[in-house]
């Protein structure tokens, strides 16, 4: 039985999002989860680099009438996991694979840990996959028509892919060269397609513009407001330098903060992190079987021409700047493209294989390709579950945050620790607090008070020593003895001048630490604001 492209890609996206609604998280989600929930919510912004394609899409889901908002921005992410998946078979479909190798390469990469562990919960990288793999696609196509409308079109694309996540910057900079440079036109209309080109990608990275907007209107979930505090100066910024709108846009955009992880180029890191790298792939992404699929995929494609080189460097750069990182739990994010090609290998692989055994399509080539699913999917996740020394093979979480994935099938589907957290320390916190606390915590409660309207008498700081102006600030304004100080949990830098505080325990686990006398805080070191890393 023939299968049409469109049903089979139909089929998957159906499959792989079933899947993924089965293990979404119900409910609001510790530090970066609950914060995108907020800014998604309300028209706020993320941390840096600020993920304009995510809060334009997040308010569209927001309207949803399904569950709470977090609820509604954690199917939002499986959405779009399960369109990675189907887009992935539209890229393997360019590459001249047959349907069934193809579906086996978007169901392995849709079952592939780092994808559900982003597709159950409000995470940034689902849609940012999304966006990089139909670029891809309509760039592989351009590659093979050398057309300026499929060149045009691929450029957009391109540019719309930057606002996803700056992981893909690097890849989207190599094939916008490469869908760019081949045009077979004669000189002087060249110059004038790739000014064209160059437009169009700028017009794609046009939600950008939309944040300096987000700016102006709100203050509750926005990152440059909530967060940064340049009255303390914070990250080395002053009012003065941090006023204009563009200023501050393009400081969430290519700041420190945006790229707060160090590249370093030493042979020992660079190895050891390669090695890590692999673990990573072929342990514990696609198993041992996808190594050997993705060795015979790329024997396969190796006479796809500028498209198998588009692939090839598109995994070259991933691996590059896993090799410089120095932040090993970085790697899975900087190995995302990589994924994409190592599945697209790997389907390659089986088509080969089927195209061996199984020449003639009808049941053979059925049950080959479900032999394949059945070799490079389990393997990974039994690998994960059942490898409790894998750290020392270079295994780190991709997640950071609570609650993490135990067992073979991974799942969030009863995460609801972040709301009962929450709501206990909103039950326990006095009228009119000041609250500080890490970031983990404290956007539990900012997400509360901002999409659902609990206790707006509540002033919440996610605690930097640069913030000591705001408690300053704070204690001019209001007596202590009736508007307390509060720090969910211990807080390093603030705690200790905490002197007359006392200690409230909260159902269910956790504590508050509570002060009813005015504090006096040291200055704060003049590099004060170095914030927690950003993925």
């Amino acid at each position: 039985m023939r299968v049409s492209r469109g049903l089979a890609a139909a089929l998957i996206v159906g499959l792989v999002l079933a899947a993924y609604l089965a293990g979404t998280a119900p409910d609001v989600l510790f530090g970066d989860g609950a914060e995108l929930q907020a800014a998604g919510s309300t028209g706020g912004i993320a941390h840096p680099s600020g993920y304009p394609a995510f809060l334009l899409t997040a308010r569209l889901f927001a309207h949803l009438p399904l569950g709470n908002a977090a609820h509604r921005l954690n199917v939002m992410s499986a959405v779009f996991g399960a369109a990675a998946s189907g887009t992935l078979l539209l890229v393997l479909f360019e590459l001249g694979l047959s349907t069934a190798a193809a579906a086996v390469g978007a169901l392995a990469y849709g079952a592939s840990f780092t994808l559900v562990w982003a597709a159950e919960r409000c995470e940034v990288y689902t849609l940012a996959i999304a966006l990089f793999l139909i670029a891809l696609w309509r760039s592989l196509v351009a590659i093979r028509t050398r057309s300026p409308r499929d060149a045009g079109a691929a450029a957009f694309l391109l540019g719309l892919a930057m606002t996803g996540h700056l992981v893909f910057g690097p890849p989207v900079l190599l094939l916008s060269a490469l869908v760019a440079l081949p045009l077979p036109l004669a000189a002087p209309r060249r110059v004038g397609a790739w000014l064209g080109l160059a437009a169009l990608f700028a017009l794609g990275l046009s939600p950008y513009a939309t944040l300096a907007v987000a700016d102006r209107l709100n203050t509750a979930t926005n990152y440059l407001r909530l967060v940064v505090e340049p009255a303390g100066g914070q990250f080395g910024l002053t009012p003065e330098t941090f006023a204009a709108p563009w200023t501050r846009i393009a400081w969430l955009v290519f700041g420190p903060e945006a790229h707060p992880v160090a590249l370093a180029w030493h042979p020992r890191v660079a190895l050891a992190n390669l090695g890590a790298a692999a673990v990573r792939l072929f342990a514990f992404e696609f198993g041992p079987a996808g190594l050997v699929l993705a060795v015979l995929g790329a024997r396969r494609l190796a006479g796809a021409g500028a498209r198998a080189a588009a692939l090839a460097g598109v995994a070259g750069l991933a691996l590059a700047a896993s090799a410089l990182a120095i932040e090993r739990r970085m790697l899975a994010i900087f190995l995302i493209p990589c994924g994409i090609v190592v599945a697209a290998l790997i389907a390659a692989g089986i088509d080969a294989a089927l195209a061996r055994l199984a020449p003639r399509a009808g049941a053979a080539r059925l049950a080959g390709a479900a032999l394949a699913l059945a070799l490079v999917v389990p393997l990974p996740h039994l690998l994960r579950a059942r490898a409790p020394a894998a750290g020392a093979l270079g295994w780190t979480p991709i997640e950071e945050w609570e609650p993490r994935r135990e067992g073979l099938v991974p799942s969030l589907r009863g995460a609801i620790e972040a709301r009962a957290f929450g709501e206990a320390a909103l039950a326990a916190i006095p009228r009119g607090a000041f609250v500080a606390g890490k970031w983990r915590e404290i956007m539990v409660l900012v997400y509360l008070q901002a999409v659902e309207g609990r206790r707006p008498d509540l002033a919440l700081d996610p605690w930097y020593p640069a913030h000591a102006v705001r408690l300053e600030r704070w204690q001019r304004a209001h007596d202590p003895r009736e508007h307390p100080i509060v720090l969910l949990g211990s807080v390093a830098t603030l705690r200790p001048w905490l002197a007359r505080a006392d200690s409230v325990a909260l159902a269910g686990g956790g504590y508050l630490i509570v002060q009813r006398a005015p504090v006096t805080l040291p200055a704060p070191p003049s590099a004060a604001g170095a914030g927690p890393p950003r993925r």
